[in-house]
């Protein structure tokens, strides 16, 4: 930073950076990957680190209190890792230096930003400022400062992510429209809420500190993905190698020389072709066999069909036997008689049952002769 700020305490110049922070970051007025751009942003993300240190040394903050016992004047402190996280995100030169820009030097500032907001969303955790969803998802993270894409895609179901998102994004603007009061605290000379209750006032810096929670769930994950497609860019020294290879087949060959000379370094392929082996004219360009060829010619003529059977046809009949889509025999060889009385209907058992009661009561058998004259 050009201005002197040694006369400056850590609030006014925290004060100070978020300033410039919000005209670099929010409300950017050019490119950001010019090299004047690039300079005032790690400038910039020198200024936040610096903070950090300072607030560390200072012990503002400790995860054997709750967020009620921290005062009110701290709570923008908390920002800081956030701040730092955006600004490293935006830069595409050397960290620690501030040169050498380029592409090649856009993973190791990720990677920085990725673990600011992590560290972020973590000591906003110790206070238990996040909801059970962003809790879940901080808990889930493998490696705690380096987590992956799919740890931070939320949750698996399609739609139960796309509820998430509209979810935070209604959330996010309510908070928006709660921060507008931040326009004039953060204009230039003006450093106070002037009138408003210190609750009030508290209740804005919370609401600042939710908003950023939002923020920091959504832009590390775009870090998370942007960090997995540069790794899958190949090396600059295989790209350069492979268009030296292309350059070098599009040259005009040279007349070839009756001797059979050439000055180019041949690689010997496991999967020659026949054109690798002998020239147009028919001579033959290097020793090869076809012993391996025809013992595999012959192994596909005279040998088994493509799919051999898995099992054997008892084997078959075992698995069948076992997973029960087969009954087995009876031992004994003798079939079980089904009753037929199970499919009498009510009227014939009904029948029956009075067939057996005379049976069992003939006529005149109760007769004791009383009737007899």
């Amino acid at each position: 930073m050009a201005d002197d700020l040694s006369n400056l305490t850590v609030g006014e110049r925290f004060l100070r950076d978020t300033r410039v922070f919000r005209e670099l970051i929010d409300h950017p007025s050019g490119r950001q990957d010019t090299p004047e751009a690039q300079k005032r942003l790690w400038d910039l993300y020198q200024e936040f680190a610096l903070v950090g240190q300072i607030i560390d040394r200072l012990h503002l903050f400790s995860d054997n209190e709750g967020i009620d016992e921290v005062t009110t004047s701290y709570l923008p402190f908390l920002n800081c890792p956030y701040y730092g996280a955006r600004v490293a995100s935006q830069l595409m030169v050397n960290l620690a230096t501030g040169t050498d820009a380029g592409v090649a030097q856009k993973p190791a500032a990720l990677a920085t930003a990725k673990r600011l907001y992590v560290r972020f969303l973590i000591e906003c955790s110790n206070y238990h400022l996040l909801n059970q969803d962003q809790q879940r998802r901080i808990d889930s993270f493998k490696s705690s400062y380096d987590p992956s894409a799919a740890e931070l895609a939320g949750p698996a179901n399609p739609m139960a992510r796309r509820q998430q998102k509209i979810d935070n994004y209604k959330q996010a603007r309510q908070l928006e429209a709660k921060l507008n009061i931040l326009d004039d605290y953060y204009k230039p000379g003006d450093e106070s809420f002037g009138n408003l209750d210190e609750s009030v006032v508290r209740q804005v810096f919370l609401d600042q500190i939710q908003y950023h929670i939002l923020n920091a769930f959504s832009n590390l994950e775009s870090v998370a993905m942007e960090l997995e497609v540069l790794g899958n860019i190949p090396d600059h020294a295989d790209v350069s190698s492979k268009q030296q290879l292309q350059q070098q087949q599009q040259q005009p060959s040279a007349p070839e020389d009756p001797t059979g000379y050439t000055p180019r370094v041949e690689s010997i392929s496991h999967h020659a072709t026949p054109g690798d082996l002998l020239s147009r004219q028919g001579k033959i360009l290097r020793p090869f066999t076809i012993t391996s060829d025809r013992n595999q010619l012959k192994s596909k003529v005279f040998g088994t069909g493509q799919v051999l059977p898995s099992m054997t046809v008892e084997e078959y009949l075992d698995w069948e036997l076992k997973n029960g889509k087969m009954a087995a025999e009876d031992p004994n060889g003798m079939k079980q008689e089904v009753d037929s009385d199970e499919y009498d209907s009510d009227e014939e058992r009904e029948q029956r049952a009075w067939d057996d009661w005379k049976d069992a009561n003939p006529k005149g058998a109760g007769n004791i002769k009383g009737n007899i004259g």
